[in-house]
């Protein structure tokens, strides 16, 4: 199996999130993805390439264009204000009233975009989401014909939905890892309109 890592995951470390109405620290963190490449390196999975970097332009293949902007120009926009910290949502749409467009302010921003307050917005959030998602969707090739592209932040994705694996057996862990991918793909793939997730 071939396996993409870089180290720029690292420029994603939040300080905190909001879980059952308490500001906790991030559960999603820099070192979850150390254990996973330790463990693939354990099991022999295979390679451990670097990912290329296609550029930004697959990026809005997947995912609404405002929302791209957004991700790449926050972290200014929250820290011209003087706020240092992490930015966390402080409100979401209310339902019955007009959602159809962005807020032009950050803190609005930041709510209409968000699923939740579990993914917090750091200095090097757009650097870290960038490199990730322009290796996986220029990768594989996902097309853009699909009207339901993503426009919100979720702390879901294959590296998290990986990170729960844990310390298991060698043959176990190949199992997981096959089974969390295939599924990953097959939702990213059905997002996409693609009929089937193709064969590893």
């Amino acid at each position: 199996m071939l396996t993409i890592y870089s180290d720029s995951h690292r420029l994603h470390h939040g300080h905190g999130e909001l879980i059952f109405g308490e500001l906790r620290p991030c559960f999603e963190k820099p070192v979850r993805a150390d254990m996973i490449l330790e463990r693939v390196r354990a099991a022999a999975l295979g390679e451990v390439r670097a990912p290329t970097d296609f550029g930004s332009t697959p990026l809005v293949r997947v995912h609404a264009p405002d929302y791209v902007q957004f991700l790449e120009t926050a972290w200014d926009q929250w820290s011209q204000l003087g706020y240092q910290h992490d930015a966390l949502p402080m409100s979401w749409p209310v339902h019955g009233l007009r959602n159809d467009r962005p807020p032009t302010h950050i803190e609005g921003k930041v709510g209409y975009y968000a699923f939740d307050a579990g993914a917090p917005i750091t200095a090097g959030t757009w650097e870290a989401t960038r490199q990730s998602a322009v290796h996986l969707v220029g990768t594989f090739g996902v097309p853009g014909k699909h009207t339901g592209r993503a426009r919100n932040i979720d702390a879901q994705c294959v590296v998290h939905r990986l990170a729960h694996i844990g310390a298991v057996e060698p043959g176990q862990f190949i199992r997981m890892l096959q089974d969390q991918v295939r599924q990953a793909c097959e939702h990213l793939f059905a997002l996409a309109g693609t009929a089937r997730c193709p064969d590893p």
